[in-house]
């Protein structure tokens, strides 16, 4: 039986380095598609859940080794080794495995989100594990480094454990949940803000350090500002309007389209995936959701800015991109109409009267 001497150990070390180093790159380029991945009966969800456990796993014992005296360069070996040969290549497997236009490019991406992660931790934590006599001594003052990249990796696992386990509809649910947190706090911000604030903080700091003259000016500036900040808060509560209509939005997706979506689970056979044209539906409906709560924040801030202009260009493309989410919602996923294809009409038809479009 082979013994995990110290330049095994450095061996192992050095055989890490190169592997994390060329999963690196792999990561960088672009994913494959459906058409030059074989055909596999493996979930790819259930391989995920146990390969991120796995990981999760072996790093636990790395670190307690690292942690813990005194340093054994035989027990540390093998797991570097594990990790290397098994832990490591089975999450790319996963990734490669899980091509966008069979699973959905927000699957995609959060497996190699999450993957990017552990990579980089690992390249940091490779460089804190000593491959001699002098690196062992050094050992005791890296511990909150040690500690600090192994959190992130456990916690990179964990999110992949559980992204496997609530599968793609949980997933999907979860990020539009977030996104209209974002659209009711920015609702929330606006309803509290006031320009004439602002103004009157302006006018304050004006007067009081201006001669005569300057306050004279300040007067007349102040009779312009009434008129700006009038014509601010109708802008703002038009914006309003749109915004509070697009939270309402966001509900009826959830229920209607997210949560009736082919699942995507542990348990999914590749005779029940759901069918490219759906996977490549729901990932348009993601991005557009996605975009309700970025453009919500350009409405913003063009109201602090003052500009009018902007905000009516901001309001515009919140139409347009409400429009292509109901004009992508009409049907369901069996591809018929349904009481969401009603309701998305009238409430596109409210949308149009209040932001005073056509």
């Amino acid at each position: 039986m082979a013994t995990h001497t110290p330049s095994t150990l450095s061996h192992q070390l050095n055989a890490l380095t190169a592997i994390l180093e060329t999963f690196q790159q792999t990561l960088s380029s672009a994913p494959a598609d459906s058409t030059s991945i074989s055909a596999t009966s493996t979930n790819v969800l259930s391989f995920l859940h146990d390969s991120a456990s796995l990981l999760k796993a072996q790093t636990t014992k790395l670190s307690l080794l690292l942690l813990n005296k005194p340093f054994s360069p035989s027990a540390i070996a093998p797991i570097l080794s594990s990790i290397a040969v098994d832990c490591l290549p089975a999450l790319l497997s996963c990734l490669q495995l899980c091509v966008p236009d069979i699973y959905t490019s927000i699957l995609h991406k959060e497996i190699r989100t999450r993957l990017n992660q552990v990579i980089q931790e690992f390249q940091c934590l490779v460089q804190l594990i000593p491959a001699d006599e002098k690196g062992v001594e050094e050992l005791e003052g890296k511990r909150q480094e040690i500690l600090s990249t192994t959190g992130v990796i456990w916690e990179a696992c964990d999110h992949l454990a559980a992204t496997a386990q609530k599968g793609l509809v949980g997933l999907v649910v979860e990020r539009a949940d977030a996104w209209l947190g974002l659209v009711k706090d920015a609702i929330e911000e606006l309803e509290e803000w006031d320009p004439r604030d602002e103004e009157d903080d302006v006018e304050s700091d004006d007067s009081r350090y201006g001669s005569e003259r300057e306050r004279h000016l300040n007067d007349v500036k102040h009779e312009v500002g009434e008129a700006q900040v009038a014509e601010i808060k109708e802008m703002k509560e038009k914006s309003l309007k749109v915004v509070r209509l697009i939270r309402l939005l966001f509900p009826a997706v959830r229920k209607r389209r997210l949560l009736a979506f082919p699942p995507i689970e542990r348990t999914s056979t590749t005779e029940t995936l759901p069918k490219k044209e759906q996977v490549a539906a729901l990932d348009q409906l993601i991005e557009r959701l996605h975009g309700f709560s970025e453009e919500i924040d350009e409405v913003a801030g063009a109201l602090y800015a003052t500009s009018k202009e902007q905000v009516e260009k901001r309001l515009r493309n919140l139409r347009h991109k409400a429009k292509e989410c109901i004009d992508g919602t009409k049907i369901n996923w069996e591809g018929e109409e349904d009481e969401f294809t009603a309701w998305g009409c009238k409430w596109m038809e409210r949308l149009v009267e209040i932001s005073g479009g056509s």
